[in-house]
């Protein structure tokens, strides 16, 4: 524990400036951690919260539309997302990012089919 005479010189009429500008540097970086991890893990709970709210919906349209086996696979999927959001909070941003590419190869290989 940290008293207060550990920023007292021996004389006691001075300030022992390196302890006590090292232990409020480590204070500050113990805060900023703590506020990035809470930071963290709140990004974390609302992408959760967001695929099991999308997941819902987009699971009952496509029961409605395609059949119950359809809607398994839409559940399969939206569980996977949230194991990959858990992992990683980047993880739907890679997500987005790859199926914005794939997408984007699919189209420019659509546009330029021999057979059309």
């Amino acid at each position: 524990m940290v008293s207060g005479d550990d920023f007292v010189t021996e004389s006691g009429t001075g300030i022992k400036w390196a302890a006590l500008s090292t232990t409020i540097a480590s204070t500050v970086l113990v805060t900023l951690s703590g506020v990035w991890i809470t930071a963290i893990e709140s990004a974390i709970g609302f992408q959760i919260y967001l695929i099991n709210g999308l997941g819902s919906f987009v699971g009952a349209l496509v029961s409605e539309a395609l059949g119950q086996s359809a809607g398994l696979v839409v559940a399969s999927w939206r569980a996977a997302a949230v194991q990959a959001v858990e992992a990683g909070p980047l993880a739907p941003i890679l997500l987005a990012l790859e199926a914005v590419v794939i997408l984007t190869l699919a189209f420019a290989i659509w546009e330029r089919r021999p057979y059309a």
